[in-house]
């Protein structure tokens, strides 16, 4: 008599094939998570070159306006700006001409100069202070307005 032994199939994977696949997952995680932290800072960048764009073109745009009929304030699409020798004067109403008055970013307005910085940046964030970008009618007769970032690249990461 012939006593067969079945042999059990098991199906699964074993514990070292496991662990094996947590840590390569593990070391995945931490060599591309510092590539997402990256990609948000440089989002950060485009939307703040963007905006400087923005400031251009509708200060140049509205400098056309009030060359063709000077006054102290130009109406562009609905929105009364006023006008400092020439060009805007930084104000919440010029943002809104250059389409700045987008959830995405933050005005500030103290005097003379108007600084656009991104929403997503809360007042405790160390890029504060370098992430924005700064618009200044100009001072004088026949020069153009100052519009810049607070450094050159943009820091917003």
């Amino acid at each position: 008599m012939h006593i067969r032994h079945q042999r059990k199939h098991h199906q699964g994977f074993t514990l070292i094939e496991l662990i094996v696949v947590i840590v390569v997952l593990g070391i995945l995680a931490a060599v591309a998570l510092p590539k997402f932290t990256r990609v948000s800072g440089d989002a950060r960048v485009a939307t703040m070159k963007a905006a400087r764009g923005a400031l251009n073109s509708a200060s140049a745009i509205v400098h056309g306006q009030w060359l063709l009929k000077p006054s102290d304030k130009v109406i562009v699409e609905g929105i009364e700006v006023e006008i400092v020798n020439g060009y805007p004067k930084a104000s919440t109403a010029f943002a809104a001409v250059a389409g700045l008055d987008d959830p995405a970013y933050r005005i500030e307005v103290d005097k003379d100069e108007m600084i656009v910085s991104p929403a997503s940046l809360d007042d405790s964030s160390p890029v504060i202070g370098t992430c924005l970008i700064s618009y200044s009618a100009p001072t004088g007769a026949n020069l153009p307005p100052t519009i810049r970032p607070a450094s050159n690249p943009l820091i917003c990461e």
